[in-house]
C-alpha cells in the first residue's frame, strides 16, 4: 500500500497529541525489572517520524522510518518524544497505528495508540538519540583499543574505568578524537564525544578540559592528555586523515534492565582509509547509571551477551 506523507506538520501534531493521553506514573514505577524483552516480543524504532494519514485514512497514522520503509502487523517500541521512554504501539499489516481499541492478540491501546494496563501506558527504558550517536563513536574508539581482544574466541569481558592503562586511555581519546574531527569535518557534528572549537582543512581543535570531562563521563575514567597531541597554542589536536585501521557500527540494539542498559554492536574493520573490510564481529557494552549529563558511562565490555 502506498502512503501519503504530509508534511512536517503532521509530526508536531502527533507529537502534540501524544500529551493528551492518561496522565503518566513516574518512570521508576513503570520499569520493567527484566527489561524490555521480557514484556514484549517487540523491536525497538531507532530512527524515524510519525506521519499522518489523509483522504479515508485521515486521523489515522504511521510510522515513516529513515531508509522510507515502515512497521506494520506488530508491536513497536518508540520513543515519540527523545525523552529516554519509549511507548509500544500496534501497526496492523498495511502499517496504521491502531488506537481506541483492543489489538488481534488482546492488549489495550489508547487514543494515542499507546499500550496500557488499567489505564496506564507501559515504559521501557531506551537511550536519547543524543546519548546513542555518543556511544556509538565512543565504541569505534574502544574497538581500535581493544578489538584484537575482543576477536579472541578466549576473552571474555573487560571493566573499563581505573581498570584502564594509561596507555589505553590515550590511545582511546587520542582515536576518538581524531575521528570526531573527521566526522565534524564531513558535517556530521552531531555524532561525536567531542567536540572541536575549530576546524582546519584535516584537523579539530579542542578544549582540553571539556575533552577531559567529556572522557570522564563517558568511560567512567579520568585521563592525563599530555600524551595528546598539541596545537602551539595548547588545544588538543584531532587528524582526519589518521592511518591505520578504523571500525564503522553496521548494527545497534539496546536492552534495559534494572539500572543497567546494554548496547549489542555489529561491526566492521577496515585496515585503510579506503579499503574493504577485513573482519567483522560483535561488541556488546554494558552502561552503568551516572550523574553527568550522559547519565550512563561505559562500565565493561565484552565479546559475548553476558556481560559485568
Amino acid at each position: 500500500m502506498k502512503k501519503w506523507m504530509q508534511s512536517l506538520v503532521g509530526t508536531i501534531l502527533f507529537a502534540a497529541f501524544l500529551g493528551a493521553g492518561p496522565a503518566a506514573v513516574s518512570a521508576a514505577e513503570i520499569e520493567d525489572p527484566n527489561g524490555w524483552r521480557e514484556w514484549r516480543n517487540a523491536e525497538l524504532e531507532l530512527s524515524g517520524s510519525w506521519r499522518q494519514g489523509t483522504g479515508e485514512h485521515s486521523g489515522q497514522w504511521w510510522y515513516e522510518r529513515a531508509d522510507g520503509t515502515y512497521p506494520s502487523s506488530g508491536w513497536r517500541w518508540i520513543d515519540a518524544n527523545d525523552d529516554g521512554y519509549a511507548e509500544c504501539y500496534y501497526f496492523d499489516r498495511e502499517g496504521w497505528m491502531l488506537s481506541s481499541t483492543t489489538t488481534p492478540d488482546g492488549y489495550d491501546v489508547n487514543q494515542d495508540g499507546a499500550w496500557t494496563e488499567n489505564g496506564e501506558r507501559r515504559l521501557v527504558r531506551v537511550l536519547r538519540s543524543c546519548q546513542r550517536e555518543v556511544f556509538m563513536d565512543a565504541a569505534e574508539g574502544l574497538l581500535y583499543v581493544y578489538e584484537n581482544d575482543l576477536s579472541r574466541p578466549d576473552f571474555k569481558s573487560i571493566m573499563l574505568g581505573h581498570n584502564m592503562t594509561n596507555q589505553d586511555r590515550t590511545e582511546l581519546m587520542q582515536y576518538c578524537l581524531d575521528a570526531d574531527a573527521a566526522k565534524a569535518i564531513s558535517g556530521l557534528k552531531e555524532a561525536l564525544i567531542f567536540y572541536p572549537l575549530r576546524l582546519n582543512e584535516n584537523q579539530g581543535y579542542f578544549d582540553e578540559q571539556v575533552s577531559e570531562n567529556r572522557f570522564s563521563a563517558v568511560f567512567g575514567s579520568e585521563i592525563d592528555t599530555g600524551e595528546i597531541a598539541r596545537s602551539n597554542t595548547g588545544e588538543l589536536v584531532g587528524t582526519s586523515d589518521r592511518e591505520g585501521c578504523r571500525y564503522a557500527i553496521t548494527g545497534y540494539d539496546e536492552d534495559f534492565s534494572g539500572s543497567q542498559m546494554c548496547l549489542k554492536l555489529q561491526y566492521e574493520r577496515y585496515p585503510a582509509l579506503d579499503s574493504e573490510w577485513d573482519r567483522k564481529g560483535t561488541l556488546y557494552m554494558q552502561l552503568e547509571k551516572s550523574p553527568y549529563d550522559l547519565e550512563f558511562y561505559i562500565g565493561t565490555i565484552s565479546n559475548y551477551p553476558a556481560v559485568g
